[in-house]
């Protein structure tokens, strides 16, 4: 890795390893790097809006997203999401809670809208209440 990191969401995206934010040995990370195996190399790539340590992330729709963490000074409710074609993060949505190292997983999903993520957010927000 380019980073030394800990705490840090990882996925696989278009058959790369994504390292996505954590923390180094001071402070809260938002950069991001990608591991090539064909290579043998990390790559390093543009980096999230806000750090994120205790990120969780999954890749939906060919898009990966980095949901929730804490950026040193507050837990995250906002939702980031990477679309490798434009090569930029954008934010996405809020949960309803601020949450840090949630585990984030994807159960068959095929050719979801947009929209259904934000009803999936508020159904599991919901719950919890």
């Amino acid at each position: 890795m380019l980073t030394k990191r800990k705490h840090l969401g990882t996925a696989v995206y278009d058959g790369f390893i994504y390292a996505v934010g954590g923390r180094d040995t001071t402070t809260e990370l938002n950069t991001v790097e990608r591991y090539n195996a064909d290579r043998d190399e990390w790559q390093p790539v543009v980096a999230m809006s806000n750090r994120r340590s205790g990120v969780g992330v999954a890749v939906v729709g060919n898009k990966l997203y980095a949901v929730g963490g804490f950026d040193g000074q507050a837990y995250l409710k906002s939702v980031e999401v990477f679309d490798k074609d434009t090569n930029r993060w954008k934010m996405h949505s809020q949960m309803s809670y601020r949450r840090l190292g949630g585990g984030v997983g994807v159960v068959k999903m095929t050719d979801v809208p947009e929209e259904s993520l934000d009803t999936l957010t508020d159904v599991i927000s919901k719950r919890r209440e």
